[in-house]
């Protein structure tokens, strides 16, 4: 009998600060239990952009990167393949538009 590993990919988010409610099985992450990480900006800034957000590994960081050292897309283009997956609404604060107004 061989074992079978499961994976599961979805949706990116922050790490590093408080999870939406957006968020499946926030709850089951142990950095939610982490009082450095789980207030609204946790280790950011208001407006710190999100290029210099880490976000949770997924399938859209591996085909960025992918599309990224293959280097015939513009940059909008690996933009939205990195975060087609995220909710920006949840977490806007973290944006540079966010700081300005």
């Amino acid at each position: 009998m061989t074992s079978q590993i499961n994976k599961i990919t979805g949706d990116i988010f922050p790490v590093g600060c408080a999870f939406d409610e957006s968020i499946l099985h926030h709850k089951e992450n142990p950095d939610s239990e982490n009082t450095s990480y789980n207030t609204k900006y946790g280790v950011y800034q208001q407006g710190c952009e999100l290029e210099n957000v880490l976000m949770s590994w997924g399938h859209d960081d591996y085909i960025y990167l992918v599309a990224k050292e293959n280097g015939t897309l513009p940059s909008t283009a690996l933009f939205i393949i990195r975060y087609h997956s995220f909710y920006l609404e949840d977490f806007f604060f973290l944006t540079d538009d966010a700081a300005t107004g």
